[in-house]
């Protein structure tokens, strides 16, 4: 499988509106959907189980960059949004620094 396979170029956004990290996880899973690779229905229950999963441990490594995913028994295939953030978003980063790339990563479960 290639990364091109897997990045939905419909859920690319450049500059994301949202200001906070949940809100940024929020609006790449509507890109998702709005790109058809999610179903409306599934969004609520998609974006609390990435923010549950964030809670856990933040995906924020470092270097400006934060990759939230989740493995879900009703994602099908893998599907990545990404976002920019010029701004930059408070992740609670092994870093300390504000994130300005986020890639959501929706994968199948095992």
């Amino acid at each position: 499988m290639k990364l091109l396979d897997i990045v939905v170029k419909d859920a690319i956004l450049p500059e994301l509106v949202a200001a906070r990290r949940d809100d940024a996880i929020a609006e790449l899973l509507d890109a998702l959907i709005a790109a058809g690779k999610v179903e409306p229905g599934q969004r609520d229950e998609f974006l609390k189980s990435v923010i549950r999963r964030e809670n856990k441990g933040s995906t924020g490594f470092g270097h400006g960059v934060a990759v939230p995913h989740v493995k879900h028994p009703d994602v099908e295939t893998m599907a990545i949004a990404i976002g920019n953030s010029g701004e930059g978003i408070e992740f609670k980063s092994l870093d300390r620094q504000p994130v300005h790339s986020i890639v959501l990563l929706l994968s199948p479960e095992d």
